[in-house]
């Protein structure tokens, strides 16, 4: 499967750049990591840890996807109005285009973060269920 749709040199030595960095880091933390530290799953933390981290990813969700599909759409707009021949997207949404046009790829990704709150959402609200409240 292609990564890149129509990708340039330029765009794969910074995304290349931008992977050693990430490994980097990834590699940094890992050495300062305890050699005793055991990986927890989220699920399995106590409702008051769950609770800011779907919060984050909720924030995360609102204020990310809707660059995205911004993103998309700017760089998908000419190539649908024939203003160029070809535009460089990432695969996914290269398939989406060239199978279903241009609304349903920019629309996908709304969609998805349509899911990605509810998801959020529903793990909130299971988090303040399973938290006593007090009686004051």
């Amino acid at each position: 499967m292609r990564f890149l749709y129509n990708a340039n040199p330029q765009g794969m030595y910074i995304g290349a750049t931008f992977f050693a960095l990430f490994g980097i880091m990834y590699a940094s933390k890992a050495r300062k990591t305890p050699k005793d530290a055991v990986a927890v799953p989220i699920q399995a933390m106590p409702a008051q840890i769950q609770r800011p981290y779907f919060k984050r990813l909720l924030w995360v969700c609102i204020i990310l996807f809707p660059i995205l599909t911004g993103i998309i759409a700017f760089i998908l707009y000419p190539l649908k109005t024939g203003a160029v021949q070809s535009a460089m997207v990432p695969e996914p949404f290269a398939m989406l285009y060239e199978n279903f046009g241009f609304w349903p790829t920019v629309l996908s990704i709304p969609a998805l973060q349509i899911f990605c709150c509810a998801v959020c959402v529903y793990r909130l609200r299971k988090c303040e269920s399973e938290t006593p409240h007090n009686a004051n």
